[in-house]
Order: C-alpha cells, then structure tokens, then sequence
C-alpha cells in the first residue's frame, strides 16, 4: 500500500507542479495568466489529484475479495498528502526565485480588476482596504506554500472520497454464504 501512496503521490505532485509552474518556466511570465490564472490552476488540481482514483483502483485490483471504503480513503489520503506536499514544497521555492515582484505583480492585478470592476466607489474602497489587510500575507512566501497545500489537500480529499465511495468492494453474496455455512 506504501508503495502504491507514494507511487501515484509524486506522480501527482509532479504533474501539479510541471502544470502550474512549466508555462512560466518555459515561456516566462505574462500578464494575462494572472486573469485566467484561478481558472486553470483549480482546474489542474483536479485533474491531478484524479491520480487518487487511479491509485485506489490499482490497490483494489491487487486484492482478493472486499476492499472497504476506509481502505480507498486511506489510500487516497496518502496519495494527497505526498502531492500536497510536493506543491507546497515547490509553491515556497518559486515564490523564493521569482523574489518580490512576482506577488507584487500579482497585488496590482487584483487592484486594478477592483477598480476595473464598475462598482460604485464606495464599495471599491472596501474592497481596496480589504485587499490592503491582506497585503503582508502576499509577500509570506510560508503563507502562500500552507495556502496551496491546504488546497491541494482539500481539492484531492474530495476526490478520495468520491473514488472510494465508487471503488469499494463489497464481499461477494457466494462468499458471504460460504462463510456462514462453513461457521455453522
């Protein structure tokens, strides 16, 4: 079962990873990936941390006869947490490379969508002043890494719980039967 964790984990954590750091490895930073940014990056958690299904799957094929839902969710789990771990891992590395400016880059996109945003000035100013209470927050590199392993791990403990749900073996009626009459 460790084997099959770990396996699947770092092959999640790697893809999250290459897809949510890659392009700007590749083609450096732009500034509308901040505007689709959200979008895309929910989206590859998703999809990556389908890799708890396919891990649980791959146990449950391993093994003869019922396989529980608290066994897939245990597998899963662990799967989410070794690519949790990995993401927040690499999410503290690059914001120590990129340095600075890439959450202040970051900070005057979100001021300029607020004040982009039409509503009427009043309710710009709060949002500025909420948005300014936040501010240290965006340049705690610790912060921003506990941020997206929480996510990971919250995104990737919903999708364990679904794939359990689906995956779990119940023992087979004729199995069932035979152990009883063999018990009596």
């Amino acid at each position: 079962m460790k084997a099959v964790i770990l396996k699947y984990g770092l092959l999640a954590g790697i893809v999250v990873n290459g897809l949510m750091f890659g392009p700007i490895a590749v083609f450096g930073e732009r500034p509308d990936w901040f505007r689709y940014g959200e979008i895309f990056g929910y989206s590859a958690m998703v999809l990556t941390m389908t890799a708890t299904y396919f891990a649980i799957r791959h146990a449950r094929s391993r093994q003869d006869g019922p396989f529980g839902f608290s066994r897939g969710l245990a597998i899963g789990v662990g799967v989410t947490a070794v690519a949790s771990f990995l993401f927040g891992v690499a999410t503290y590395a690059f914001y120590r490379i990129m340095g600075d400016g890439f959450p202040q880059r970051l900070w005057d996109h979100y001021v300029a969508e607020i004040r982009g945003s039409g509503a009427d000035a009043a309710t710009v100013a709060r949002q500025l002043a909420e948005l300014e209470s936040m501010r240290p927050l965006f340049f705690n590199y610790a912060f921003q890494a506990a941020v997206m392993f929480a996510t990971l791990f919250l995104i990737g403990l919903a999708v364990s719980l679904v794939s359990a749900a689906i995956l779990r073996r119940r023992a087979r009626p004729s199995a069932v039967a035979a152990s009883a009459l063999i018990g009596r």
